[in-house]
């Protein structure tokens, strides 16, 4: 006879197949579109396509991401600034699908006021100074 294995409350503990594991599937809601047939074989509906408020601005189909006005920001890789383990100031851009490496600015302690002096003259905010 097999020794049984008590939990710590003194009950016999639940074998593998008696325990409720959690499912790592969800449970399905019913679907809005889906029937079932009198011979209970299910079918699926597609639901109806919603039609566009009265108000609802046209779609343009020639959309020109380019060239339209409309555009506020154009597609950019991701740009990253940091203080380096030296003490200066890195710069660096994602790389594209085309290029190998990140593109790295590294801007030297000694030099990072005057950069940032120049960097917001150019943009039009007053100067930092030092």
């Amino acid at each position: 006879m097999r020794p049984s294995i008590h939990s710590p409350s003194g009950r016999k503990a639940p074998t593998l197949l008696q325990r409720r594991l959690p499912s790592r599937v969800p449970r399905q809601t019913p679907r809005d579109n889906v029937h079932v047939a009198p011979r209970g074989l299910p079918a699926v509906i597609d639901p109806p396509t919603p039609k566009a408020p009265a108000d609802a601005p046209e779609a343009k189909s020639d959309f020109d991401w380019n060239e339209d006005d409309s555009v506020v920001l154009h597609h950019q890789p991701a740009v990253a600034a940091y203080i380096n383990q030296a003490g200066g100031l890195t710069i660096r851009q994602e790389r594209s699908w085309d290029q190998e490496d990140d593109i790295i600015i590294a801007i030297a302690p000694e030099n990072v006021w005057e950069f940032i002096d120049k960097l917001t003259d150019v943009i039009g905010i007053p100067s930092v100074g030092k």
